[in-house]
């Protein structure tokens, strides 16, 4: 990016402005968080006196970006309300990305409600497009807000529902960020050795397609990795996160998910068989659905029928008076 913007015609326009930005967004990808931000703020000195709507709103947002990856959520959150009228203006879904960055923007400024709306609200309107890509990170976001007001429940569900948006896509990087955040949880709710295995899944990702931590993600990372390595010693941390790195990539989303279904529920015994992975055999059906292509519905739905059989067969028991576990 930067070989052909050195080659190009240095004169405003909306495709200069685009490029600069693109090039501020890879550089923030890489963790060069100056770089990112002396790219973006060319791009919106060329899209300005371009005078774009579609270049300055774009270039608005993007260093809102790289501005909240350098922890000034304040002027984030000011490049985000501007670039958020212009993208009303001009209609389409972008409005939507920057609603939910807005909210991010909000929550870090200690703004809980506010920011909770507006991410409930850029969530509604991704699902109405059918933009999978958009309610991840609406649902990524939503899961940092419970997990900072304590609701554990709420946290998981949220962060779960990233997880299968992003499976869905084939996004390794949000992926990872759904598991940094799944960790955090479980570090919150009294599962070290479960947080670490998380951690460890999720480092794995992280090196193999370069995703530094912004910001927000370095504070849940941080929170877990502290908690966690506090409850169980350095020793048995560092085998827990070396058993979450030993995860073959090629089973690493299948494996993901079947670690988020058992985040904050007890840790099944280990079995005898090593090659059920330490999973429930619940958790193992979800990964056999899972490697076998079925979607999330369609888990959902053969787990629910399995479930309905079986109560159905034990319903004459119940009746008599016996008694059986759920």
């Amino acid at each position: 990016m930067e070989r052909a913007l050195a080659r190009a015609d240095a004169a405003p326009s909306p495709a200069r402005a685009k490029a600069l930005a693109w090039a501020g967004l890879l550089a923030r990808a890489q963790g060069d968080h100056g770089r990112a931000a002396a790219l973006e703020e060319k791009s919106l000195v060329v899209a300005r006196a371009t005078g774009d709507a579609r270049a300055i709103a774009d270039a608005l947002h993007s260093l809102g970006q790289v501005v909240v990856s350098q922890g000034d959520y304040g002027r984030a959150a000011a490049l985000y309300e501007e670039a958020l009228a212009l993208y009303r203006g001009l209609g389409g879904s972008l409005a939507a990305f920057a609603l939910v960055n807005l909210g991010v923007a909000t929550a870090q400024r200690g703004e809980a409600e506010r920011a909770g709306e507006l991410l409930e609200t850029g969530l509604a309107e991704h699902r109405a497009r059918g933009n999978t890509w958009g309610v991840g990170f609406a649902l990524r976001a939503l899961g940092d807000l419970a997990r900072t007001r304590g609701d554990h429940a709420e946290a998981i569900a949220r962060f779960r529902g990233c997880l299968v948006a992003w499976n869905e896509r084939g996004y390794p990087r949000g992926i990872a960020y759904g598991l940094i955040g799944l960790a955090a949880v479980a570090a919150d709710g009294g599962q070290p050795e479960r947080a670490a295995r998380l951690l460890g899944a999720a480092d794995v990702l992280r090196e193999r397609f370069g995703c530094a931590l912004w910001a927000t993600e370095r504070a849940a990372h941080e929170a877990a990795v502290g908690a966690a390595r506090a409850a169980l010693g350095e020793a048995a941390f560092a085998a827990a996160w070396e058993e979450g790195r030993a995860l073959p990539f090629t089973d690493a989303r299948a494996d993901v998910m079947a670690l988020a279904a058992s985040t904050l529920e007890p840790p099944p015994p280990v079995p005898g068989d090593a090659s059920s992975f330490g999973l429930t055999a619940r958790e193992l059906d979800v990964l056999r659905l899972l490697v076998e292509g079925h979607s999330d519905r369609q888990i959902g739905e053969a787990l629910f029928i399995g479930a309905h059989r079986a109560d159905s067969r034990r319903q004459p028991l119940r009746q008599a008076g016996r008694q059986h576990p759920r």
